[in-house]
């Protein structure tokens, strides 16, 4: 037999080829075992899978000594029906189904024992019983009608069912009410008492006495069935006197009237003039009185107290005004009136000045600006003219222009028929409808530039919306805090001499 040096393998034997194998271990040293030769594993299963055909069982033994297996509903929870052990949970029942014969009560003391809850009203058996406190805490808000009180109330001051007097609140009371005195059965009583026992009623009337009236504040009134007579007799004079008298004979009652002095005369009336001062009697006729006859002369020496004037020459305050009627008919002979020799001169007479543009926003090299204000041919002054001042200022240029570049007005007119605009106002480069009214000639500057031309408003009866155009090849700035504006002043030609 051979020896072996080294350590001593230990395999087994292969059942299919008959060769040996070694055996193997992992590195804790324990043997590697395969399942290749076993009936399966079906415990060893992924989470998820479906369940295995084969796999180690768990169960619970029957009543017949057997194992049996656990079953879940759609849930997969576990099925479980407590056959013995407990008595149910009866007091869980549904919110309005009747109370169970077996549940958890809630319940009050009652003498010491456990008394359920229960609702009831008036006399029932299982009314809830509420015993309010005796310390007067106990407030009840609003207490139904009470048909009757058993026991008698006990003495104190509560009011119940009538108004007194006192600083509290007072309780309405309806109905009649009977109101006793301590002198007599009852007001009506004591009235016919007064009135010695006569009942009171329409034909005796209650009997008011007003003995007491003058500490009175305001006046009794009084109402009498019918005006009665009364008899007034005078004591002494001044009173007038009755009688009557006759014609020329005076009354007996008659009184005497004194002048006194510095008093207010007495005015007398007589039937005939016989004694009076004076005696006018104006009779049919042609008598004039307070006029002017027909035909009669009058010397006009003075009007308004002004002597009237006579004389030739420079007027003065006393020259009568003549004004021509309207249809006055022409001279057949012309008048001969002498006119000094004057000299007429010309002058230019200006309206107000028109702000139409004060702009904070640059105006593009070779674009037209956005509208300013109307300008309108209706000064107060000069009224409709035909010509008008235009003055620019023009604060900064993106750097200096060309010399001898222009600036431009144009107008797009308005109210051309009394109602009516020109259309297609100017836009960008575009000129539009707009009508050109003149140039203002640019220095080579950077810097403000303010120019005024003259420019003509024949044909333009009511005005025009201003546009500028800027001719030149810079960008003209209006929004470095000094803005481009534009002025325009409406003037005419005035005689003068």
């Amino acid at each position: 037999m051979n020896r072996q040096d080294g350590p001593l393998l230990v395999g087994a034997l292969n059942e299919n080829t008959n060769s040996a194998k070694p055996l193997k271990v992992n590195n804790a040293g324990e043997l590697l075992v395969t399942s290749g030769g076993s009936s399966g594993g079906g415990t060893s299963s992924t989470f998820g899978a479906a369940f295995p055909a084969d796999g180690t069982a768990a169960g619970f033994i029957d009543s017949s000594g057997n194992m049996a297996g656990g079953t879940l509903d759609a849930s997969g929870f576990l099925k479980v029906n407590v056959a013995a052990g407990s008595s149910g949970n009866a007091a869980a029942s549904a919110t309005g189904a009747a109370v169970p014969a077996s549940a958890d009560y809630l319940g009050v003391n009652v003498g010491g024992n456990l008394s359920g809850v229960s609702g009831g009203h008036g006399t029932a058996a299982t009314a809830l019983r509420v015993e309010l406190p005796t310390d007067g805490t106990g407030v009840i808000a609003t207490v139904g009608a009470v048909t009757a009180i058993s026991n008698a109330l006990p003495a104190g001051t509560n009011v119940i069912g009538h108004v007194i007097a006192d600083s509290g609140s007072t309780t309405a009371v309806t109905g009649n009410v009977t109101v006793i005195q301590g002198t007599a059965t009852n007001l009506k009583a004591q009235a016919e008492a007064y009135q010695g026992g006569t009942a009171v009623g329409a034909a005796n009337p209650l009997q008011v006495s007003l003995a007491n009236t003058g500490a009175n504040a305001t006046a009794v009134a009084v109402s009498l069935a019918a005006a009665p007579t009364t008899s007034v007799t005078q004591g002494t004079s001044p009173w007038i006197v009755a009688g009557g008298g006759t014609a020329g004979t005076a009354a007996s009652g008659v009184a005497t009237i004194q002048g006194i002095a510095s008093m207010t005369p007495v005015q007398v009336s007589q039937a005939t003039a016989g004694n009076l001062n004076a005696t006018v009697v104006l009779t049919t006729g042609s008598a004039q009185i307070g006029h002017l006859e027909a035909n009669q002369s009058v010397n006009l020496a003075q009007i308004a107290g002004t002597t009237t004037a006579v004389n030739s020459g420079n007027k003065d305050n006393g020259t009568q005004r003549v004004v021509i009627a309207t249809d006055q008919p022409n001279l057949t002979s012309a008048l001969n009136v002498s006119v000094a020799s004057k000299t007429v001169y010309q002058r230019a007479v200006y309206g107000a000045a028109q702000t139409v543009f004060n702009l904070a926003t640059d105006i593009a090299a070779g674009n037209f600006s956005t509208a300013g204000t109307d300008f309108t041919n209706n000064d107060a002054t000069v009224g409709a003219v035909l010509w008008a001042d235009a003055m620019i200022e023009m604060p900064d240029w993106a750097a200096a222009p060309v010399a001898g570049t222009t600036v431009d007005l144009y107008g797009l007119l308005i109210n051309v028929d009394g109602t009516d605009d020109d259309t297609d106002a100017p836009s960008g480069t575009a000129q539009g409808g707009a009508r050109y009214l003149g140039s203002w000639i640019i220095a080579a500057a950077d810097a403000l530039q303010r120019r005024t031309i003259t420019i003509s408003l024949a044909g333009i009866q009511n005005g025009f919306t201003p546009y500028v155009k800027n001719g030149t090849a810079q960008n003209m700035n209006n929004d470095g805090g000094t803005n481009m504006v534009l002025k325009i002043t409406p003037w005419t030609i005035a005689n003068v001499g």
